[in-house]
């Protein structure tokens, strides 16, 4: 959340933080969930466990990409 706020008033520690926490979470969330997305466990079967499962690995990818874009912008053309 400080990372978030930080970010919305421009600061550069706020990508920064928000970078280091969307690439742990994407990273932690894959190599927690993976194999249960890829493979069929009685308890993980369901479209809306996997969908969930891949919705938190997302949110991190997202977050990641944003916090780099807004640390390195394209330059105009």
């Amino acid at each position: 959340m400080t990372g978030v706020l930080l970010a919305l008033r421009g600061q550069r520690v706020g990508y920064l933080l928000t970078l280091a926490t969307g690439a742990t979470w994407a990273i932690a969330a894959a190599l927690d969930h993976l194999g249960e997305v890829l493979t069929v466990w009685p308890y993980r079967e369901g479209v809306i466990s996997k969908a969930l499962e891949v919705g938190c690995m997302l949110t991190g990818a997202v977050l990641t990409l944003a916090s780099l874009r807004a640390l390195f912008p394209r330059p105009a053309r």
